[in-house]
């Protein structure tokens, strides 16, 4: 028998989302998040508590200019200046139409080349607190001078807590995190 969860993102990813209005991916999003089989205790927190920004891009892949990656660049360092840090749980989630990778590593390649191209264009410097090199221990991505812990989901990953309808990268404030390890809270939230 397989996972309900499992059943049910194979049933949306069915749909062909991509081509589907704003509304049917955010709907489709908060499906997942709120089935109680979801394994992420903080995502379903700030779904519930209405505190997800969640933006529906088109291409994950397009780094020209006024591209998918150039708009979310924008809007997520509208964000960072925006966003309360010290208040309770939040994430900004970045939806993509496509495209759908078929492997991991497609996938990984992607992500890295978005969070290349926001790093290119962004101007401010690098968070404090926080390694610029994703293979320090001390990594967390920056933009607009605000580190976050970025996760990517989609829908062929091999573990179903990493699978999403469509490509997914959800930023997380890196200080959200910290408070949360500082309060011995943080292995209860991951997955």
């Amino acid at each position: 028998m397989s996972d309900p969860l499992e059943e049910l993102l194979e049933e949306r990813e069915a749909e062909d989302l991509g081509e589907g209005p704003r509304d049917d991916i955010a709907a489709a999003i908060e499906e997942m998040v709120d089935h109680p089989e979801f394994p992420c205790l903080g995502a379903r927190s700030v779904f519930r508590r209405d505190a997800a920004t969640l933006v529906v891009l088109d291409d994950l892949a397009d780094t020209s200019p006024g591209g998918s990656p150039a708009t979310l660049g924008a809007t997520l360092a509208q964000y960072a200046h925006e966003v309360d840090a010290d208040g309770d749980l939040v994430s900004f989630v970045a939806c993509f139409r496509g495209p759908v990778p078929d492997e991991e590593r497609d996938f990984e390649a992607l992500l890295w080349g978005a969070l290349q191209h926001l790093h290119d264009y962004d101007d401010a410097p690098w968070a404090d607190g926080v390694a610029a090199d994703p293979e320090n221990p001390h990594f967390a991505f920056s933009v607009a001078g605000t580190a976050f812990f970025v996760v990517g989901l989609h829908p062929n990953a091999s573990r179903v807590a990493r699978r999403a309808p469509l490509p997914t990268l959800v930023f997380n404030l890196h200080e959200q995190f910290e408070r949360l390890r500082a309060d011995g809270r943080f292995d209860r939230m991951r997955d």
